[in-house]
């Protein structure tokens, strides 16, 4: 069983699919693309309602630092209330590190 379980987590990889255990003991297989959103979406959640330093790269050499709370999110954005108002961002924005969050209660 162990055997065949590598030959189908090494194919899943092949095809860029990611295989996991659902709560009966399934195994699913989920583009991977998938899995990582939802992991940022539930990473995100954990984080609103903490004071966080937001790391922005507008690229270019133009990175923009802010403190901030993340306010609102939705099924493709979330958004984060800072000084300067309101700003919006995609999850992809944070898988390809282009926003990152700083704790902010660290001096």
């Amino acid at each position: 069983d162990r055997a065949s379980a590598r030959t189908r987590e090494s194919r899943a990889k092949k095809r860029g699919s990611c295989i996991f255990i659902d709560d009966r003991g399934n195994t699913r297989r989920v583009r991977e693309i998938k899995h990582c959103m939802e992991a940022c979406r539930a990473r995100i959640a954990m984080l609103s309602g903490r004071e966080l330093v937001v790391v922005v790269n507008r690229g270019r050499n133009k990175v923009e630092k802010f403190r901030g709370k993340i306010r609102d999110m939705y099924d493709a954005v979330f958004t984060v209330e800072g000084e300067g108002g309101v700003s919006c961002f995609s999850y992809s924005d944070v898988l390809t590190k282009s926003v990152r969050f700083l704790d902010g209660t660290a001096r």
